[in-house]
């Protein structure tokens, strides 16, 4: 099948919506409130590339644990699995901000388009505070079209007390990886 020169056209002007459409405010840091964010917030990509994702909580007080589950298309995105010698698909705890000390659930479902990663520290860790990544992870894209990833993220203290957080999840839009000619355009006729 060959794809004409307006098909890719249209296909190149799908990754730019992101580009022309995308507020400023999902690139930048909240400084009011806790946020639980999926980076990168926007983006295009053509099937076969790897997103390089983080889950980040910004702007937090005294957490001790976090619950946050994802969920996606699966027949855009894949997630890759960050240890292949354990049963099922995991993404990658993050030491950043919270101390991974009790991993509790860490478990990716691609037929479903969910994750799900909740951890805790342990005694003697102190609750932390600020900005950082709680875990990372990548996306192989599998299909073409518009997909949201959402998040639910649960915060807790060292009390057990609850965080409020909002969730912050991202938008991508993805193409099929096919241009099989370049235009070429003469001057002289």
């Amino acid at each position: 099948m060959t794809v004409s020169f307006w098909q890719t056209l249209s296909r190149l002007a799908l990754l730019m919506i992101p580009l022309f459409f995308s507020h400023p405010s999902l690139a930048r840091e909240d400084t009011a409130g806790t946020v639980v964010r999926v980076l990168p917030a926007t983006g295009g990509f053509a099937v076969g590339e790897l997103i390089q994702v983080e889950v980040r909580i910004v702007n937090v007080e005294n957490l001790y644990g976090a619950d946050v589950q994802l969920a996606f298309d699966p027949a855009v995105l894949k997630v890759i699995d960050a240890d292949p010698n354990l049963p099922g698909v995991q993404v990658s705890p993050s030491d950043e901000l919270l101390s991974p000390d009790w991993v509790i659930k860490n478990e990716a479902d691609n037929e479903a388009g969910t994750v799900w990663y909740a951890v805790t520290q342990l005694n003697p860790s102190p609750a932390v505070s600020g900005t950082g990544a709680l875990c990372t992870f990548q996306f192989s894209v599998v299909g073409e079209g518009a997909v949201t990833v959402s998040i639910d993220p649960q915060l807790s203290t060292r009390l057990g007390e609850d965080i409020p957080a909002q969730g912050k999840g991202a938008f991508y839009t993805t193409i099929e990886k096919k241009f099989n000619y370049l235009p070429v355009i003469s001057l002289n006729p």
